[in-house]
């Protein structure tokens, strides 16, 4: 008999693919912009070996000029006439053709790796600002979700606007009980905000604007007023069916708000 033990099962159990997040976009770029900075980086080494090369051409050609004029070319002389093949002069002599050479093909590709890295670099660039693009709109979809929160209170609070108007409208209605409840009847606004849920599909409005719906309004008025009769009527009146069940609330905890 085989025994499995719970992570040997864990292990062996398929494994649920995890869906997109938002964040596709954003881990595409971060990706390419790591590409990016190795390109650069491999070219800026290309281009440090090259001048590298250069340099070493110039330092030899400069110590060569440096012996000869200290001795007043007596080693080149010599080393010209085949009499001293393997002393210093020749070495320096040797260093500077070699390098030279060198040097030659590097000045030749210099231009073209300098180009590459040019570009190279403006890539980084680009890719930056994308990345920080893609971040922002991943985060301006998250903010999205509290705007979508910011909407529905909006319009929680626009039901019981229209319910308390309605309210007074019926609290009112024989000048006898109630008093007036409602005290202005200017529309509710609230600051919008230029996200998807609550922007405007139309124009720019900086603000989101209620108006009292009459459906509501009477509604709520005709429900309290009817509520209002079967109290004159029947001081136990049932009125739960109508402005619903009554909650226990502290009124001095609401004053303070």
């Amino acid at each position: 008999m085989i025994f499995k033990t719970k992570a040997r099962e864990a292990t062996l159990a398929p494994q649920a693919e995890a869906g997109p997040d938002g964040r596709e976009r954003l881990r595409f770029f971060a990706d390419e912009l790591v590409k990016a900075n190795e390109a650069v980086a491999e070219l800026e080494v290309r281009l440090n070996r090259l001048t590298g090369i250069i340099h070493d051409a110039d330092l030899a050609h400069a110590t060569l000029q440096q012996a000869i004029a200290e001795d007043g070319g007596l080693a080149l002389a010599e080393y010209a006439a085949g009499k001293a093949q393997d002393d210093d002069m020749a070495q320096l002599v040797q260093a500077k053709e070699t390098t030279a050479k060198a040097a030659a093909a590097a000045r030749d590709a210099l231009p073209n790796v300098q180009d590459m890295l040019s570009r190279a670099r403006n890539e980084v660039t680009r890719l930056e600002q994308l990345k920080q693009d893609a971040a922002l709109q991943y985060l301006k979809q998250r903010a999205d979700h509290v705007a979508l929160q910011y909407k529905r209170i909006f319009s929680a609070l626009c039901r019981s606007h229209d319910q308390l108007v309605g309210i007074s409208a019926a609290l009112s209605a024989t000048g006898q009980h109630g008093g007036e409840i409602r005290m202005s009847t200017t529309p509710m606004q609230v600051p919008r905000f230029d996200l998807p849920s609550v922007a405007d599909p139309n124009e720019f409005l900086p603000t989101m604007t209620h108006q009292p719906a009459e459906n509501a309004v009477y509604d709520a008025t005709a429900s309290w007023l009817e509520a209002r009769n079967r109290l004159s009527q029947d001081a136990e009146a049932e009125l739960d069916d109508l402005i619903g069940p009554a909650h226990e609330r502290n009124d001095d905890d609401d004053r303070a708000h």
